[in-house]
């Protein structure tokens, strides 16, 4: 995952002590019926070895991969869309330029299309247009204002972005 790219893990556990879970499970919704109380729970204070035991297997996955910084440019790609229509990329916003004063004026581009620079809210740009922006979970996304951008720019997989 990203996360671990960044932030290794320093330990690995099975999640295995039931007494965490919710009380019913489902056979399709382990996110919500096991991992989320997990977490809950460890975020409220639990040892993480009380969820189970100890292991040396991680496998890593290749979901996704980090955005490729060349100098000034940054090169990502789009992660998955949410049910707005939203493209959400790659690329973090600790990894957009930046100059000594501040952040610089840069533009994105859109499957080559150049859609202008990172905005600060939907409606820096008029309805119907595409909006680049730093979404809640700091990653840059691609919007259109009262729109979607997977209609307009095609499926999240096809997408690539550039911010120079």
């Amino acid at each position: 995952t990203l996360i671990h790219r960044e932030m290794p893990a320093e330990a690995v556990y099975v999640v295995e002590n039931r007494r965490y879970f919710l009380p019913h499970l489902s056979t399709t919704f382990h996110g919500r019926d096991i991992m989320a109380p997990v977490a809950a729970h460890l975020a409220n204070g639990l040892d993480p070895r009380e969820c189970g035991r100890g292991t040396d297997r991680l496998e890593i996955l290749p979901v996704a991969h980090r955005a490729e910084v060349d100098g000034d440019v940054v090169r990502g790609s789009v992660l998955y869309a949410d049910r707005f229509g939203t493209l959400i990329t790659n690329i973090n916003e600790d990894q957009l330029p930046v100059s000594r004063v501040g952040p610089c004026k840069f533009d994105v581009l859109v499957n080559g299309a150049n859609i202008g620079p990172v905005r600060s809210a939907f409606f820096d740009v008029a309805q119907g247009e595409p909006v680049a922006l730093i979404g809640s979970s700091g990653m840059l996304e691609i919007a259109i204002n009262r729109g979607s951008a997977v209609e307009r720019f095609g499926p999240a997989a096809a997408v690539r972005v550039e911010v120079r």
